[in-house]
């Protein structure tokens, strides 16, 4: 989901600059990719999640997965070598951002989390009552199905 932030506004330019020469420079041999390679598991499994520092930047965490999300997002590789003030008025950019912002983004087990946590924390005010509250909302979780796993159970079969 790193190609993600060369269409943020919060992300500084020059960042941006780096970010999509990193991703250039990691492109792999065979594209279009269909499937990210640095997984756990097959297919589709957990992102091998990298090393964080205080000085860890985008670009830092560009890999040949990132072939993955701009193949999906119909972001034009060639348009990444251009001058990231041209990026505004370059036409297959801002198709690419079209796709972007139509994006929906929905975590619903954490947002369920965080709403049943701020609406009790606010009244736990000794450690064991929130810690009472999180328990809770663990309990909560998971006794709600898990919507992703659904989906994928009804397009197998």
């Amino acid at each position: 989901m790193l190609p993600l932030a060369l269409f943020s506004s919060k992300v500084p330019n020059e960042d941006k600059r780096a970010l999509a020469s990193a991703i250039l420079e990691h492109k792999p041999d065979d594209l279009p990719m269909h499937i990210p390679e640095q997984r756990f598991g097959t297919g589709f499994g957990k992102s091998k999640f990298p090393t964080l520092l205080p000085t860890t930047s985008l670009a830092d965490l560009a890999n040949k997965d990132c072939w993955f999300g701009i193949h999906q997002l119909h972001i034009d590789p060639e348009c990444m070598s251009l001058d990231v003030k041209e990026w505004a008025t370059n036409a297959a950019l801002k198709k690419s951002e079209v796709n972007v912002c139509a994006m929906n983004v929905v975590n619903d087990c954490a947002e369920r989390g965080v709403k049943l946590t701020s609406d009790f924390v606010a009244v736990a005010r000794k450690e064991q009552h929130l810690q009472n509250v999180l328990q809770a909302v663990e309990h909560d979780r998971s006794q709600q199905p898990n919507l992703r796993r659904c989906k994928h159970k009804v397009i197998a079969s």
